[in-house]
């Protein structure tokens, strides 16, 4: 994500309460965009939708250099700003972010060095929390508001309640640490960090995955030579089967990694369209004022929408399929147009998961006979059972799944003549 040094010293006297005007110079198709508006002197350096999706949760100010930057609240529907957070968020640096609960009663920002921790009721700050763990790399909240993560310098991970408002536990991640951000169902964390190699005198870039609650390591799913003055942003797609970091998309459950390009750079953010197969790259400028993003088309590997808008950070809203593009004076919502598996074939197979004393069945409706291939994954993508060349009858087919499981989360997944599919399941003992 693009970061931006974003004040507030002139917020109270141009901020957003003299109406922004709608931008001129996009020459684009523009059929995606609802509304979108150029909020010049001030840069939203990043925004997030509401759990409900009716508000934009956005970290705004000045691009002068000053040092304070402030939350407001701006309508999904409009764009226009309908409330604001009393206090600024004091950071160094041109790095400010934004996060929201999934439960929406925290925000949490963090800048070049500080990470603050906000009641979104209330609209208040609740505490500076690097005054108490000093610098702070990375920070994120768990989907159920139980945990913050704090990353830092020294290749240690800190694990805080915000609720008892202490720390929790400590530990060693092997390096240290540029970006972490726990998966939507909360079980899992990703962590992007880097150390220095002293045999090969590189610094090298590792992405690992670690278990919510144990916090131990499942997975190492890279470990390259990088450049660690780099941002490297993770997130997770909304089925939280594909993992974006670094340059590509890495693929949970195949182990496959998968490099977007536009012919000419390689994205340096990633986000992940409401539908896991799609995923939004922002490329490096390709002349000294204008940006770019591709809705990039994953199982394909082809860019199939390109937006030429002036970006620092996407967000998607799960109900509604809106984007919202933030950046330096533009502020931007869009509804993309996808093409996508035809209707009648994503209801020509359905797949359910259940248990029954102990014993797992798998349930699949087809509107056509074929052959299919059933297979079982655990959260690191190592496949735990495999059964090939079931034959689907027309109808509802009911199959047994000869494996015993402990508890946790899994994915079953169904392929069948050019469709695939993917269930993920729980299993309690």
């Amino acid at each position: 994500m693009k970061h931006f040094i974003i004040t507030i010293a002139m917020l109270a006297a141009i901020g957003l309460a003299t109406e922004p005007t709608f931008a001129q110079d996009i020459q684009q198709d523009t059929s995606d965009i609802i509304w979108q508006k150029f909020i010049w002197p001030i840069g939203c350096g990043d925004g997030k939708f509401s759990p409900d999706g009716k508000i934009i949760y956005a970290g705004v100010g000045e691009y002068s250099g000053s040092l304070s930057n402030k939350i407001i609240m701006l309508s999904a529907e409009t764009g226009d700003s309908i409330g604001e957070f009393s206090g600024l968020h004091c950071g160094l640096g041109n790095d400010f972010e934004l996060e929201i609960s999934s439960l929406g009663n925290y925000i949490i920002t963090k800048g070049y060095g500080s990470g603050f921790l906000w009641d979104c009721n209330q609209k208040t700050l609740i505490k500076n929390l690097s005054d108490t763990f000093g610098g702070i790399f990375s920070i994120c909240i768990s989907p159920n508001e139980e945990y913050i993560l704090i990353g830092k310098a020294d290749k240690n991970i800190i694990v805080y309640s915000p609720k008892e408002e202490r720390e929790i536990t400590k530990f060693h991640c092997g390096g240290s640490v540029l970006d972490l951000k726990f998966s939507h169902d909360g079980t899992k964390f990703a962590v992007c960090s880097y150390y220095y190699d002293n045999h090969t005198e590189q610094y090298r870039i590792t992405l690992t995955l670690w278990e919510t609650g144990t916090w131990k390591k499942l997975k190492d799913l890279f470990d390259r030579e990088g450049d660690q003055l780099r941002v490297y942003d993770i997130s997770f797609s909304y089925d939280d089967t594909k993992i974006a970091a670094d340059f590509g998309i890495f693929n949970l459950l195949t182990g496959e990694y998968v490099y977007p390009d536009d012919g000419t750079w390689r994205p340096k953010y990633i986000a992940f369209f409401t539908n896991s197969d799609y995923a939004f790259c922002d490329y490096i400028w390709d002349d000294g004022d204008s940006y770019s993003f591709d809705l990039y088309k994953i199982p394909e590997k082809i860019s199939i929408r390109k937006y030429k808008i002036r970006d620092g950070g996407i967000d998607c809203d799960v109900k509604t399929n809106r984007v919202f593009v933030n950046g330096w004076y533009w502020i931007t919502m869009l509804k993309p147009t996808i093409t996508s598996v035809p209707e009648e074939k994503i209801k020509e197979i359905n797949l359910r998961i259940m248990e029954e004393n102990n014993q797992l069945y798998v349930e699949i409706t087809s509107l056509k006979s074929g052959l299919g291939t059933i297979e079982i994954y655990n959260l690191t993508g190592q496949k735990l059972y495999e059964l090939d060349s079931v034959y689907l009858e027309e109808g509802k087919l009911r199959k047994k799944i000869e494996i015993q499981l402990p508890s946790g989360v899994y994915f079953c997944k169904l392929r069948k003549e050019g469709i695939e599919i993917t269930e993920k399941f729980k299993i309690e003992r």
